[in-house]
């Protein structure tokens, strides 16, 4: 009997000198090897894809995160913050690696080294060429989202899920800002290596003889997301819970279940601790010179920030679909754009659909199991917003803290559109047709709304080359220790900067005149005359500039003006920037202006004006 039940290599090994202790050995040694085999995803099931359909699946999720972007990528540029820190390290006298490291780390954002590192070793590489900067961000992008789907696939989840929550995660427009602004490339940085971290970590649970390494190098990679940004830092407590969990409910044997427990209670503890440190050294470093601000108050401010980051989210990103879509059609997108976006669509639907019918098993894709999805989607979504509660905005710079939310909105997303098309389909081999439809309806979505904002961002690139071409026209030469005022400019294209802040312009033109003492800012509504100087606001910090050596540069009219004291530049203020300010479109600090048609408070607004 035992011949019957064995395999045809098996039974002819049986057959002649082969003893049954042999066989029995070998029984418990298959017995460990399954529990081995956990931990590589080798266990063959319906639900669990294989190589070549992973490698498959890899390439979908890495086309969909460059599509977006790849149209607009040659035009992109420099922005706000990327200008002081160009200015710093081309200014430099020590012009290595460890000087030029050393000249970013005394720049505000210490805290974040990782960044710094980065931003070193793109300058060493690209210089000043900013296509460098931006394909590599894109990698960036692409990259964080393969390993967030490495993650899940590691989890065993079911394929469709497996492969529509990074396929989701790869096309929202949420965190538009962190794939175009350089400066913001370390959430992407910290994403990736806190995928990375997830994943050792479930290496480790399942690990025979090399958990303590695998742990050790989870570690390691909280520590370095931590130190390029924040946001991810909540959820790698969240995660390592989520380990635990799933041992409770794996199909282990009870022995091997509770030593996998309790290697995930270590991690938990491990990684707790990791994150802990990485908070008092960052609160350490980040107090200094700062108010204090009581635990009421930062409450209070979460709630709000919440509120209208979902609002954001879920609102205007998905509920207001239809119009934005539509607004983007009529409005914005190119016939090319239009094209690649229907391409996008038929891909998705086609490939989302044949996983689902070769893959979807009625037992695992339950609604409850598509609840929890949602569910679990929305708790980490307010994780990610928790550690950085900065104003959200829908596609202003503010939304470079949305990366780590913004894996919670693809959970959530799928779960919910995996629930609501199976309520609505009675025939059970409809539903994989119905969930990729939906999917693809909100990838494409994503498509259209990250190249319309990425428009935007080109656009402004092309004004700023403009504005410093006119200004180095008018001034071939600039006196060191210069105060240089420029107005005529609208600070904003869209969510995209063109020069609003003393730091960017001033940034500029260091580099353009390669004068490290030049002080620059930008005339806006917040700019004041009084005896002692110009005095601007930028960020909630007035500025003082003293009229001694202050020049005024209209853009518009191409004059320039030498402010000697307030009654001249009262005078200027009052008689020559009053239209330049009521024709720029409103828009503010980390925001930008809004593009018309975008948001959904811009749709009621347009239905009560239509009733009116």
């Amino acid at each position: 009997m035992l011949s019957d039940i064995r395999s045809p290599e098996k039974r002819s090994m049986g057959r002649g000198t082969k003893s049954s202790g042999v066989i029995l050995i070998s029984r418990r040694l298959n017995l460990k090897s399954k529990f081995l085999s956990l931990s590589l995803g080798s266990l063959k099931s319906p639900l669990i894809l294989n190589a070549d359909r992973a490698k498959l699946d890899c390439l979908l999720i890495v086309a969909a995160a460059v599509a977006p972007i790849v149209i607009h990528l040659p035009r992109l540029g420099f922005y706000s913050d990327d200008w002081p820190f160009l200015a710093r390290v081309s200014l430099a006298r020590d012009q290595s690696f460890v000087g030029l490291l050393r000249e970013l780390l005394v720049l505000d954002n210490a805290v974040r080294p990782v960044q710094w590192v980065c931003i070193t070793a793109l300058y060493k590489l690209f210089g000043l060429h900013p296509l460098g900067y931006h394909i590599a961000n894109t990698t960036l992008i692409a990259l964080a989202s393969v390993l967030f789907y490495l993650c899940l696939r590691q989890l065993r989840e079911p394929h469709l899920f497996v492969l529509a929550v990074p396929l989701l995660y790869a096309l929202l427009p949420h965190y538009s800002t962190d794939r175009l602004w350089i400066a913001a490339l370390q959430a992407n940085v910290s994403a990736c290596l806190f995928f990375m971290s997830f994943y050792a970590d479930g290496r480790a649970v399942l690990s025979i003889a090399a958990f303590w390494w695998w742990n050790a190098l989870g570690v390691a990679l909280v520590l370095l997301s931590g130190f390029a940004y924040e946001v991810f830092l909540p959820l790698v407590i969240m995660g390592s819970g989520l380990l635990a969990v799933r041992q409770l409910t794996r199909n282990l044997y009870p022995g091997h279940r509770r030593t996998a427990l309790w290697r995930a209670l270590v991690i938990l503890w491990t990684n707790g601790f990791a994150v802990v440190l990485l908070l008092a050294i960052k609160a350490l470093l980040a107090s200094r010179g700062q108010r204090e601000v009581t635990l009421l108050a930062y409450l209070g401010s979460l709630r709000q920030i919440m509120l209208q980051a979902f609002e954001i989210s879920y609102a205007d990103h998905v509920l207001n679909i239809p119009f934005t879509v539509w607004q983007i059609v009529n409005r914005y997108a190119t016939v090319r754009e239009l094209i690649a976006g229907g391409i996008l669509g038929v891909i998705l639907v086609g490939y989302l659909n044949h996983v689902g019918k070769t893959t979807v098993t009625v037992t695992s894709m339950r609604p409850s199991r598509m609840l929890v999805y949602a569910g679990l989607g929305i708790v980490v979504f307010a994780a990610g917003f928790s550690l950085f509660p900065i104003r959200p905005t829908m596609n202003g710079i503010n939304n470079r803290a949305a990366n780590a939310a913004s894996v919670g909105v693809a959970l959530s997303l799928v779960g919910a559109i995996a629930w609501i098309t199976r309520q609505l389909s009675a025939d059970p081999t409809w539903w994989p047709r119905l969930f990729a439809a939906g999917i693809a309806a909100i990838g494409v979505s994503g498509f259209l709304t990250f190249t319309t904002v990425a428009a935007f961002w080109a656009k402004s690139y092309e004004r700023q080359l403009d504005v410093l071409a006119g200004i180095k026209e008018r001034f071939p030469t600039m006196t060191p220790g210069t105060s240089f005022m420029l107005d005529g400019v609208c600070p904003y294209h869209g969510p995209a900067i063109v020069f609003d802040t003393p730091w960017d312009l001033a940034g500029a033109l260091m580099l353009m005149y390669g004068q490290p003492d030049l002080r620059a800012d930008v005339l806006h509504s917040q700019v004041s005359a009084q005896e002692g100087g110009l005095i601007v606001a930028s960020y909630g910090v007035d500025e003082a500039y003293p009229y001694d050596r202050l020049l005024v540069y209209h853009v518009g009219l191409r004059q320039a003006y030498a402010i000697r004291d307030a009654v001249v530049a009262q005078t200027y203020l009052a008689d020559i920037r009053t239209t330049v300010v009521n024709e720029c479109p409103p828009g503010r600090h980390g925001t930008g202006a809004q593009i018309p048609g975008m948001s959904l408070r811009s749709l009621v607004a347009r239905l009560n004006n239509r009733s009116k």
